[in-house]
């Protein structure tokens, strides 16, 4: 089907990041998680945004946790850049910056 098709193509195109986050301090969370427990998360997307979601929550777990976070980026491209090009409606290139956007 189209979309196991899909799904195939995009597991070889899976770039991911993983840190163990710990910290001494106690979670502020009142969530019943067990230590030493795994939480994943999945960013769509290892654009820009996609990078600095990752590194946040990375940074973020590590300052307010003592779970291990798992951050695992996930790009439509083999090469997870965020430069997927751009085509106008006649199929001409064009760097879609905030003016490309707009007009």
């Amino acid at each position: 089907s189209a979309s196991s098709a899909s799904s195939a193509s995009s597991a070889s195109s899976v770039s991911s990041v993983s840190s163990s986050a710990s910290s001494s301090s106690a979670s502020s969370s009142s969530s019943a998680s067990s230590p030493g427990r795994v939480r994943r998360v999945a960013v769509i997307g290892a654009g820009w945004g996609g990078w600095g979601a990752a590194k946040a929550l990375l940074e973020g777990a590590a300052a307010a946790s003592n779970e291990e976070l798992e951050v695992v980026l996930f790009d439509a491209t083999p090469d997870p850049t965020g430069a997927t090009p751009m085509l106008t409606p006649s199929g001409k290139p064009f760097e879609p910056g905030t003016r490309g956007f707009w007009k």
